[in-house]
């Protein structure tokens, strides 16, 4: 935990996170030029089993889990389970849409070294399996 109080904690991150010139206009950049035509084809194709289950034996099998609280180990271990997720993921890629489910992120501090001053925290998110598996592959 921080050594500061909870209206220094405040007020830290309300200035982190300040973007004063939110509201502000941004114009459209017109003098950039039009990209060119892309020279490989991306394959927007919903993902195989397999392709899902590669992805999945890639990741740790204790990364932090988001708001969901299940980890990649349950997807390794479960070949059910993970033909759910199979399911979830292609739905995802056919339907072009996030599930409100995952919509959703948690944040949190984790300690980077030094003394224990707001300054040597970082905020890391953590978001549902499904996401990070459908936008990893």
């Amino acid at each position: 935990t921080p050594e500061s109080s909870q209206e220094e904690e405040y007020v830290f991150f309300q200035e982190r996170y300040r973007d004063a010139e939110r509201s502000r206009k941004i114009p459209f950049p017109h003098a950039l030029p039009y990209p060119k035509k892309p020279v490989y084809h991306m394959d927007m194709s919903a993902p195989s089993d397999e392709e899902i289950y590669e992805y999945i034996k890639s990741r740790r099998n204790k990364s932090a889990p988001g708001p969901d609280g299940i980890q990649f180990i349950i997807f390794k271990k479960c070949p059910d389970i993970r033909k759910v997720l199979g399911v979830v993921v292609r739905r995802i890629f056919s339907e072009n849409r996030i599930p409100s489910a995952d919509r959703t992120a948690v944040k949190i501090l984790s300690h980077k070294s030094g003394s224990r001053k707001l300054e040597n925290f970082r905020d890391i998110t953590l978001f549902n399996t499904t996401l990070k598996t459908a936008m990893g592959i």
